[in-house]
């Protein structure tokens, strides 16, 4: 049975080598992009603070070092593939999105059928909790909605919204609260984007609204009272043990090496991580690291609402404000293996270096 350290192998040893030679023609026409620059900065900055990582060792640097070309060859491969085959990406873009509302749509009914739907829905193949899956979920199903929105094909149309209700769906049986605050949010952003049929969209907001509420409360009403009865979990005392090595390291954080692994005090848990990236930023990386970071989301929500009029560009600003809600509640290091974070937050962000220093290079400096 493969595992998550078998399905890295596979992007470490064979799609990282092809990317990083695919890509080799990206970065002299992305070099001099603000937000590509800005992406490189924090890399590097956080490759720094390995020096003054309390755990520094030449094996572990390697390892970070690795990781972070991995993230950095997932936004060039992206750019790479929207410069070349620009209609073909939204295409391949739209069938995944099929396929893994599809995927969502038969995890609520293994969930239901093969355990008379109690306990928090996993999706199918998880390698991990269902918290991460929701994320992944969350990105298609907003993906889902936004074909919806813009097809003009009444078919194309109906297909994608029952496509996004199963993604929704999938969200609320997985109980993860912080994704439904998340995604409630950016879906609403959504609606308000496509301006031009306000008032449709409106009401395609308000029936998907009513189909979720009325499938949860009449149909499942025992998940939104396990939802209740599980409170804030530890989600606070975790937020608590990070905040308090702050004031030790406060400009240049604890280091990208130091283990985040720590006993949550009064229970048999061990965090990996803040469950909060800003926190976890600020932990990691001082107050450089956490600007650095919020840097790239300031000029990532600018230009995401400067290209918003373009029908196929508006996802973007979705996602990032889907991506940043989500991460009050959970995430720790932006640098990490492939997961929900390349498709949450890496993603829109290669799709951002594309529009604005490939695509249309000729943009208004300050649009820029």
């Amino acid at each position: 049975m493969p595992d998550l350290a078998d399905q890295y192998r596979i992007y470490k040893y064979i799609l990282l080598p092809i990317g990083l030679l695919a890509t080799i023609p990206v970065w002299k026409q992305i070099y001099k992009d603000r937000l590509f620059i800005l992406c490189l900065a924090y890399m590097g900055y956080l490759l720094l603070s390995s020096a003054w990582s309390s755990q520094f060792g030449l094996e572990l640097l390697w390892k970070q070092f690795v990781l972070t070309l991995s993230v950095l060859v997932f936004v060039l491969i992206n750019i790479h593939l929207l410069q070349t085959f620009p209609e073909a990406y939204f295409k391949v873009l739209q069938g995944l999105t099929l396929l893994a509302c599809l995927s969502a749509l038969l995890s609520i009914l293994v969930w239901y059928f093969g355990t008379s739907h109690t306990g928090r829905a996993q999706g199918i193949g998880a390698l991990e909790n269902s918290g991460s899956f929701s994320y992944v979920y969350g990105v298609f199903a907003l993906f889902a909605v936004h074909f919806a929105l813009q097809s003009r094909l009444i078919y194309k149309r109906a297909i994608f919204f029952i496509a996004g209700i199963s993604g929704l769906l999938f969200l609320a049986f997985s109980q993860s609260r912080g994704t439904l605050m998340a995604i409630s949010i950016a879906i609403t952003l959504q609606i308000i984007a496509q301006s031009t049929h306000i008032r449709r969209n409106i009401i395609i907001l308000l029936i998907m609204a009513f189909t979720l509420i009325a499938a949860i409360f009449v149909i499942f009403p025992e998940s939104i009272q396990q939802a209740i009865d599980r409170g804030w979990s530890l989600r606070p005392q975790i937020w608590k043990l990070f905040l308090k090595d702050i004031p030790d390291s406060f400009l240049s954080g604890q280091g990208v090496l130091t283990s985040s692994i720590l006993p949550v005090p009064g229970t048999s848990y061990e965090t990996p991580y803040a469950h909060n990236a800003y926190i976890h930023a600020l932990w990691q990386g001082g107050i450089i690291g956490l600007a650095f970071f919020l840097a790239i989301f300031a000029l990532s929500f600018y230009r995401a609402n400067q290209i918003r009029k373009h029908y196929q560009h508006r996802i973007i600003l979705v996602i990032i404000t889907f991506g940043f809600f989500c991460m009050f509640t959970d995430h720790g290091s932006m640098i990490t293996k492939p997961r929900e974070l390349y498709f949450m937050f890496w993603l829109p962000l290669a799709m951002l270096i594309y529009k604005f220093a490939i695509d249309e290079p000729g943009i208004p400096q300050e649009a820029k």
